[in-house]
């Protein structure tokens, strides 16, 4: 959620950016800053969340323990190409231009998944305190942000919503995938540039596949623009995509990636 206020950047990591090199790209710093989940007007009498249940508690609990094994893989499968299958190729290059293959590209998505890591482990340390249940029937989580007036900084907060209906209907995987999600706006920065998709009706050529809604994007809020077009850098700094990514890179059948 954006909102507006004075507020210090103590919290902001400070660092150079060089967007023509995507191995430096830091949390808090990437090349673009763009809001993401702003809460709808039916929203935000909501917006403080609600204290989960015990059951709710329960399945958030087990959904950071299979997020935080899926980003661990992850990363371990980054360290070496060679090792992925044929399937994981082509997923990956359906995901990012270049598919992962040169070493500077994996460095980039290292980084926001270590820094995505640190948040989910954080969270499961602190008993999932932070997080919280809303009644939406528009979305399936949302994190909260808020943008410096003075310098346009922004500033994540640990709190994380789950809507209702998420957190009493959604597979264990769905709501591990949409913890991890939130978790990677919040500690990686990653902003919602467009939406993947899996392609479970009917993929091309009977194989496995993504789509992206790029309507989805939401405009910067310092310069009006989107951030959609397919680039790597818009790619890496996109919470879906990291999202599936780290599915893929895991291991998780294709199938279950929601």
């Amino acid at each position: 959620m954006a909102s507006q206020g004075t507020s210090s950047p103590t919290t902001a990591q400070h660092a150079t950016k060089n967007p023509s090199d995507i191995s430096s790209l830091k949390p808090f710093y990437v090349e673009h800053v763009t809001e993401s989940h702003p809460f709808l007007e039916n929203e935000k009498e909501n917006k403080d969340g609600l204290p989960l249940s015990q059951p709710e508690h329960n399945r958030v609990m087990k959904a950071l323990g299979t997020a935080i094994t899926w980003t661990q893989k992850a990363i371990s499968a980054l360290k070496d190409p060679s090792g992925w299958s044929g399937e994981t190729k082509k997923l990956l290059s359906d995901l990012f231009p270049g598919g992962l293959q040169e070493p500077s590209q994996r460095q980039a998505l290292k980084t926001q998944l270590t820094y995505t890591l640190d948040g989910l482990q954080k969270l499961r340390d602190d008993n999932a305190s932070t997080v919280r249940s809303m009644s939406s029937e528009h979305r399936l989580g949302l994190s909260m942000s808020m943008i410096d007036p003075e310098t346009h900084d922004k500033i994540r907060f640990d709190r994380m919503y789950i809507s209702e209906k998420s957190l009493k209907d959604r597979p264990d995987d769905a709501l591990a995938a949409t913890v991890l999600h939130e978790a990677s706006h919040t500690y990686a920065d990653t902003s919602d540039n467009w939406k993947t998709r899996p392609n479970h009706s009917s993929p091309p050529d009977g194989k496995p596949s993504f789509s992206f809604d790029t309507h989805l994007s939401v405009p910067d809020p310092v310069s009006g623009k989107s951030h959609s077009d397919l680039t790597f850098t818009n790619a890496v700094n996109n919470a879906s995509t990291v999202e599936v990514a780290t599915e893929v890179l895991a291991g998780v059948p294709f199938n279950s990636i929601a």
